[in-house]
């Protein structure tokens, strides 16, 4: 042996094997503290992430049993099948609440009350997930400290827009938001709007229109994209033509008929009314194109916008004009039934490149888009019998071979196409709209 091997031989000797990994132990636990209480969106965990978001939530600690076996087998049958409870799922799923506090409540009370109360929420999910039967909970916001952002969006402002995307807005739309909104405070408003509207044809917004009238909603179409080019549009007043899509200067005539609307109900000898700023918070899922919808409101760049969800960390105030404030919360991802976790997906709700099996949501795509369209958009060959449907994994393997993207084994890449072909489809390169409900 050598004298140096055998110095650090000499070395680890001495030094217990407890001591050599208490660093890597450090580290786990930073990353797990940062994971539980920093502002990065939490929609999908592990079983053993769950478990210890869960502890850390109730303040628990675990000890461990040694000498205990558990035998459990992973492809064991169903015993039971419960039937779902329908009233249930009609419900809206409610998002989480703040609780009540006063002055005198310390930060250290209120913090233990809003962990309480938000591990609580999540049980309630959890037992009406169980409960559904086939209907699927969308992967939801798990993490606290994204909620109480939002928390202090409601607080602060004066009418609440919930922005969602045109194409499908029921997906994004939460009605217990607008509940919880009024349970805050009776004098506060809420609207919908319905971004990327240009995607829409005018039978589509006409249609969105009366669906939506009759549900009481207050709600205006919108385009950051289109607005940003107004040179090339005419402005539409929001009071006329409710079907068409207002410019930005619209969006803000829009926000201010909510504070003349409160004005006018306040006495004439009462200047409280014009004194204080009116506040908008801007609220919506992640990718629904609300920080594009600032930029287009400012004519500056001053929120960053990003292809990846959850750009926005914190909320952000921008002082739009002197007495029209903007209130930014980061997106989030409210709890909804929905038929599938491919939906979400193609929806740009969940990222794309986290993407294990691109089979299922391609397939959603496929069976949305016709197999034509495939044809002349990426100039790939299709078989007779294919012009209204294409298999996804056929789709996949022409479209790699045709771009040359292969595996190290020489087969087609299927992974690199599908990220490239689901991209396009949430970018509105290929556009596939739902129409409201009959």
């Amino acid at each position: 042996m050598k004298g140096d091997d055998l110095g650090r031989s000499l070395q680890k000797e001495r030094v217990p094997k407890t001591k050599r990994g208490k660093r890597k132990n450090n580290k786990y636990k930073e990353s797990q503290t940062s994971y539980v209480s920093g502002t990065q969106s939490i929609t999908e965990t592990s079983d053993l992430a769950t478990l210890l978001l869960e502890a850390e939530l109730a303040d628990r600690k675990f000890e461990a049993e040694r000498n205990k076996t558990v035998i459990f087998e992973l492809d064991g049958m169903q015993v039971t099948k419960k039937e779902p409870k329908l009233a249930s799922i009609q419900e809206p799923l409610q998002i989480p609440r703040r609780p009540h506090w006063t002055r005198r409540t310390t930060p250290t009370e209120l913090s233990s009350l809003e962990k309480q109360s938000f591990l609580e929420w999540r049980r309630q999910l959890a037992k009406v997930e169980e409960e559904s039967g086939q209907h699927l909970i969308t992967p939801y916001e798990k993490n606290l400290e994204i909620w109480r952002q939002l928390w202090r969006v409601v607080e602060n402002s004066d009418l609440l827009l919930q922005i969602v995307d045109a194409r499908n807005p029921l997906l994004y739309f939460s009605k217990d938001f607008e509940k919880y909104v009024h349970e805050v405070s009776s004098n506060k408003h809420t609207a919908l709007v319905l971004n990327k509207a240009d995607l829409l044809t005018n039978e589509m917004r006409e249609k969105w229109s009366e669906y939506l009238e009759r549900l009481n909603i207050r709600f205006v179409f919108f385009s950051a994209k289109f607005s940003s080019e107004e040179d090339r549009m005419e402005r539409k007043d929001y009071h006329n033509d409710i079907d068409k899509i207002v410019s930005s200067q619209g969006l803000v005539d829009f926000m201010k008929s909510f504070r003349s609307n409160d004005c006018s109900s306040l006495l004439s000898n009462d200047e409280t009314c014009n004194e204080k700023p009116f506040v908008v918070g801007l609220v919506g899922y992640p990718n629904v194109g609300k920080s594009s919808t600032i930029n287009s409101l400012l004519k500056a760049k001053r929120t960053a916008v990003s292809s990846t969800p959850g750009k926005t960390k914190h909320f952000q105030t921008l002082f739009l004009e002197k007495d029209l404030v903007l209130c930014d919360c980061p997106g989030l991802v409210f709890p909804n039934f929905t038929s599938s976790k491919e939906e979400l997906i193609c929806n740009g709700i969940l990222p794309i490149d986290q993407l294990r099996d691109p089979i299922p949501p391609m397939e959603f795509v496929c069976r949305r888009i016709p197999g034509d369209y495939f044809r002349r958009l990426y100039g790939i060959t299709i078989e007779s019998g294919e012009e209204n449907y294409i298999n996804a994994r056929s789709l996949l393997e022409r479209y790699a071979i045709l771009r040359g993207f292969m595996t190290k084994h020489g087969n087609p890449d299927i992974q690199k196409s599908a990220r490239i072909i689901l991209k396009d489809y949430v970018n509105a390169r290929m556009v596939y709209c739902e129409p409201p409900p009959t």
